[in-house]
């Protein structure tokens, strides 16, 4: 896709649509009778598509609703809340385009350059929605300059930008902007988790693992810092020469992350 560089950015995605959520799976419950096996799947098919077609009919409404509550929007707030959550809706259901639409008629309206580097913020966000890195870093530095004037814009224009450097392979110049979005947000793990990224990119082993470590314990319901950390240990086996424990804080890692994924089994279960 194609966009147009003058166009600006949305702020973190952060708008929750719940009518936007996948409706719930058809039951694939198998028959162990061979005789009833192809009735079942025909009708497991029928109901897969049912649920495909009742899906698109309520996204519909919300777009119509949506739609219709930016016709109707008197004030300047009910305008851009409403363009807001128009441009959530279409990031949300892979109409990215339209999202990219709605946020840079958003960044024209702004004279506030705070809100206007959570514009750049959710454009960059876009731009990594559409695998186009080098753009989402054009537009998380347009954030930056405009000094970003909460803690959570602030952290999130660093770590996604650090995130992108180091996948295009800028590791060292994500390094600095990882450590910053650390020290904005100690609490938050993903920044620890990009920080180890851009480390092993620079050959820094030992202070990569122990990133990875960290991220893994600040939330273990995420499981790639854990995969990150293990193909790490796999592929320098010299590395128990700089952290003497290394296999023991693994499997401490394991656990918790097996532990988060029985957690998340059980409360699913029960719901």
């Amino acid at each position: 896709m194609k966009l147009p560089r003058t166009a600006r950015g949305i702020s973190a995605m952060i708008l929750d649509i719940s009518c936007c959520a996948d409706s719930s799976s058809p039951n694939r419950a198998g028959c162990s009778q061979h005789m009833h096996q192809q009735k079942e799947e025909n009708t497991v098919k029928t109901n897969a598509k049912d649920d495909g077609l009742a899906r698109d009919e309520q996204l519909r409404e919300v777009e119509e609703r949506l739609l219709q509550q930016l016709h109707n929007a008197k004030s300047l707030f009910e305008i851009e809340n409403s363009m807001w959550e128009l441009a959530c809706f279409y990031s949300r259901t892979g109409r990215q385009e339209i999202a990219f639409q709605y946020v840079n008629q958003l960044l024209e309206r702004m004279d506030d350059p705070g809100r206007a580097a959570e514009c750049y913020l959710a454009m960059g966000q876009i731009m990594e929605q559409v695998g186009d890195y080098e753009r989402a870093i054009e537009f998380y530095e347009q954030a930056l300059m405009l000094k970003p004037a909460t803690r959570q814009v602030a952290y999130l224009v660093h770590n996604n930008l650090g995130y992108c450097l180091n996948y295009v392979g800028r590791y060292q110049e994500a390094e600095p902007y990882c450590r910053t979005a650390i020290n904005i947000d100690p609490q938050r793990y993903n920044a620890y988790k990009n920080l180890g990224v851009s480390l092993e990119g620079q050959g820094r082993i030992g202070e990569a693992a122990r990133c990875y470590i960290i991220a893994v314990h600040a939330n273990a319901f995420d499981q790639r810092a854990l995969r990150h950390l293990e193909n790490l240990i796999e592929n320098n086996k010299a590395i128990i020469t700089e952290i003497n424990d290394i296999k023991e804080q693994l499997e401490n890692c394991r656990r918790a992350v097996k532990a988060a994924r029985e957690f998340e089994d059980e409360n699913n279960g029960s719901t």
